[in-house]
């Protein structure tokens, strides 16, 4: 059964349970906006069989964003997925390339999305893999350039 599927707005994000939509004041008590409608991530509900969540989202302008977090498989295992969005249209979700590797299909989140421009942003996050002495967290950073993402890469000195 899902329980929660990560929602997006055009800029902005809304988590289970919250409004869809509102208004945003100045300190007066003044309108000054609204939110736009709530969205499921495009694709989030076909990776996910479990639990779901948006993490981070980050805009370089209104319009052009990602988002990050994490989808559940079928076995329990969470992944961590992006969607991008340019000149308003989300992207279809997908996890991000390489973090199956690294984590050896067990757990990994996003936790952080950054864009500096449209179609170029990062994300960073967590995976983890299991080994019969011990569980190990690492970090790790993948880049989207010029609307593509890259493939994740543990970051370098953390595993030392």
């Amino acid at each position: 059964m899902t329980w929660c599927t990560g929602l997006a707005l055009v800029g902005a994000l809304a988590g289970c349970g919250q409004a869809a939509a509102a208004r945003t004041a100045d300190s007066s008590g003044r309108a000054i906006g609204s939110w736009g409608r709530a969205i499921e991530v495009p694709g989030l509900g076909a990776l996910n069989k479990g639990d779901a969540n948006v993490s981070s989202v980050s805009c370089a302008s209104a319009g052009n964003c990602a988002a990050g977090g994490y989808y559940t498989d079928s076995a329990g295992g969470e992944h961590g997925f992006v969607a991008s969005e340019r000149n308003g249209i989300w992207g279809r979700a997908i996890e991000v390339p390489g973090l199956e590797a690294l984590s050896a299909g067990e757990y990994s989140e996003v936790s952080s999305v950054s864009c500096s421009s449209a179609g170029n942003c990062a994300v960073g996050g967590s995976y983890n893999r299991y080994r019969p002495e011990f569980i190990y967290d690492q970090g790790f950073v993948a880049v989207e350039r010029n609307g593509v993402w890259g493939r994740a890469i543990g970051v370098p000195g953390l595993g030392s």
